[in-house]
């Protein structure tokens, strides 16, 4: 069962073009982007099914410690590391030690959601080394 409920939500994310990461901190938190996920009946359907499967399965304070460890908070987002990259060219260092300072603690729950601008990654490339 747990098996299904994983793969039907890995569907639902694709489909709706959810951030896996700012998702799983999220579903955690039980912030915002749940809310608004939840106006949609499949969603909606899924998170009561997840909610009956995590209150049978491990104390919920182990569940939510089991997420906060598997789950990080921040990640090196690309439009990160060309401001960060940028400025560091341009002789400001402090947004490059800024982003170091948090990907050394990725899991920290002080650390809020990176939310991407809108397009950027439509006609970002990388290369290799990046």
């Amino acid at each position: 069962e747990d098996r299904e409920l994983a793969k039907y939500l890995m569907g639902l994310l694709v489909n709706q073009q959810v951030d896996y990461t700012n998702f799983f901190t999220a579903l955690r938190r039980s912030d915002a982007l749940i809310d608004q996920l939840k106006e949609e009946a499949s969603f909606e359907a899924w998170y009561v099914k997840w909610e009956a499967a995590r209150n049978r399965g491990a104390a919920l304070s182990e569940s939510d410690a089991l997420m906060a460890q598997n789950n990080p908070v921040v990640i090196p987002r690309n439009h990160l590391v060309e401001e960060a990259l940028n400025a560091f060219v341009s002789g400001d260092t402090q947004p490059f030690h800024s982003l170091l300072d948090e990907l050394a603690s990725p899991y920290d729950d002080a650390f809020s959601p990176q939310l991407v601008p809108a397009g950027f990654d439509a006609g970002y490339q990388t290369f290799c080394g990046t």
